[in-house]
């Protein structure tokens, strides 16, 4: 998946552009048919000895707090303001033409980050301006390093770049 897109990204003399969403697990809520009920922490000053709570959101550290992530983060993907499609190879692989008329943008998640590429400036602008919408995200540039991967960037004089 990362090999294809900067490949893809390196053939069409474009960069992969790097993305972290802040507080993955927080962002994403339980299910209604799901409940789950956590002992407060010692000494919290909201609870009282016996209580318990029930989780209204996904935490780090519960065994499904990365599926909720994920079905989240593919509800925005998936959404009508941003429209991408997943790949049938490959669920953290989408694509899409954000913009009509415009070239489509591709997207890798990793849990909570993402790199991304299109062909044209405006549409990863509009990308970009979409999620923050939906989602907690910091865009972090041009990709340095992604899930141990490093990246270096070199841009030639003729305006192509290679990787």
């Amino acid at each position: 998946m990362i090999r294809f897109l900067t490949a893809l990204a390196v053939q069409n003399g474009r960069t992969v552009k790097q993305a972290d969403c802040k507080f993955a697990f927080i962002q994403a809520s339980l299910p209604s048919d799901e409940h789950t009920i956590v002992r407060p922490p010692v000494g919290c000053p909201f609870s009282k000895y016996g209580q318990y709570w029930q989780l209204k959101k996904s935490l780090y550290g519960l065994k499904r707090a990365p599926r909720h992530w994920y079905n989240k983060l593919c509800a925005v993907l998936e959404s009508p303001e941003i429209g991408l499609q997943p790949c049938p190879h490959d669920p953290c692989l989408f694509h899409g033409t954000l913009i009509p008329g415009k070239t489509p943008i591709y997207v890798a998640i990793y849990v909570d980050d993402n790199i991304f590429f299109s062909k044209d400036d405006e549409v990863e602008q509009f990308f970009k301006t979409a999620l923050s919408q939906k989602i907690q995200v910091e865009f972090l540039g041009d990709a340095e390093w992604y899930i141990g991967i490093k990246f270096d960037w070199h841009h030639l004089p003729d305006g192509t770049v290679t990787c």
